[in-house]
């Protein structure tokens, strides 16, 4: 297991070659898969260094393809300076460079090697490695052109020319098995890498529009869809599901007074206070709007719902936020309206939220930077 760690540890390492703290989702993406296309090449092309091995061993001199074993060697040592120009920051260097040097090898190879095997599947796959890496672009459209010449190049020639350097059938036949492997392994990994990294990019997406720029907490939207949910499962489980609605005091004449970065800075901090009193997996804190949070406490009784709103009073009075301008208190504070109840048949989520936010307005009127529930 170890191994296989470490290998694997290895490996990651390699395809993540090059990348910066300060690369976009679809730059480290890219750069991702151009590391992984090197690797995969680096792989087909050690196939080939290992069928030189078996003809060596197993073939008369006059059988062995010494051209093929220097072709596989340059393809080596291309995908390796891939690597390396990625590491180096040459980034649309290294993209040239893995598109042109398979592209010239396998080019190479259909002329002066072989008459029938798969390499020439390469070109079918080259314009979506090209389209991918180059983007539509003027440049990508002449890489395809060019691309479809050699093909058309290559299939005119093998139809009307022998080999330039025929091998023996046993290596032909060989090559033709391996080849056809490596596109399979190459499509699967490739395949594999791209639809991993589409489930990473689509998680992301949903989660940035779930979640609030500002304060990192879930946003009105999550709010929406995931409030109702809770509560259902609540009913469910007969468990008693809470509610807590919390509004800074006085926030908007903190605005007024402080300026809006010191209010941003503000709520910031009051998330994160109000954040880390989310313990379990199904309690969610929300910003609602403004200066209004609402957290969904799961399993949550209303002596518990209290007790938690205490220790967050308690949390947000301890950092000391200065408000001069508060008619409640010389620092931020912050009141609190709860219900609590086990969701039933007769009762919808909204009566429940309601039966908070009157409680948030009393707390409100009976002179804030208090809980009423």
């Amino acid at each position: 297991m170890k191994l296989l760690s470490s290998i694997y540890g290895k490996i990651s390492e390699l395809i993540n070659t090059g990348l910066q703290d300060n690369f976009t989702y679809n730059e480290k993406r890219y750069l991702q898969f151009s590391n992984l296309a090197a690797l995969v090449t680096f792989f087909s092309a050690f196939n080939g260094i290992l069928i030189y091995i078996y003809e060596v061993i197993y073939l008369s001199s006059e059988e062995q393809s010494l051209f093929q074993f220097l072709i596989s060697l340059v393809l080596i040592i291309s995908t390796l300076l891939v690597l390396y120009l990625n590491k180096k920051y040459y980034y649309e260097t290294a993209k040239e460079l893995l598109l042109l040097a398979p592209l010239l090898v396998i080019t190479t190879l259909a002329i002066c090697v072989q008459k029938e095997t798969g390499d020439y599947l390469y070109f079918f796959l080259a314009p979506v490695g090209i389209f991918f890496f180059l983007g539509l672009n003027r440049k990508s459209y002449i890489w395809v052109g060019t691309t479809f010449l050699l093909l058309l190049l290559t299939l005119y020639y093998q139809a009307n020319y022998p080999p330039l350097l025929p091998v023996s059938k046993e290596t032909e036949t060989i090559n033709y098995i391996v080849t056809l492997i490596n596109i399979f392994v190459i499509l699967t990994i490739l395949t594999s890498f791209l639809i991993r990294t589409n489930k990473n990019m689509e998680r992301q997406l949903t989660e940035l529009m779930e979640t609030d720029h500002l304060t990192g907490l879930y946003n009105r939207r999550k709010y929406s869809t995931h409030s109702e949910q809770l509560y259902h499962a609540a009913k469910n489980e007969k468990l008693p599901l809470s509610i807590l609605i919390f509004d800074i005091d006085h926030f908007k004449a903190y605005n007024d007074t402080y300026g809006h970065l010191c209010g941003d800075s503000a709520l910031k901090l009051i998330a994160e206070i109000l954040n880390k009193h989310i313990k379990k997996d199904r309690d969610h804190m929300f910003r609602f709007g403004g200066e209004e949070f609402v957290a969904i406490l799961t399993n949550t009784s209303l002596d518990k719902a209290i007790q938690l709103a205490q220790k967050i009073q308690t949390d947000i009075c301890n950092e000391a936020i200065e408000h001069k301008t508060s008619s409640t208190h010389d620092c931020m504070t912050c009141s609190v309206g709860i219900a609590s109840e086990i969701p039933h048949d007769t009762m919808q989520y909204s009566e429940l939220f309601e039966k908070a936010d009157k409680n948030l307005y009393l707390a409100k009127d009976q002179g804030r930077n208090r809980i009423v529930a």
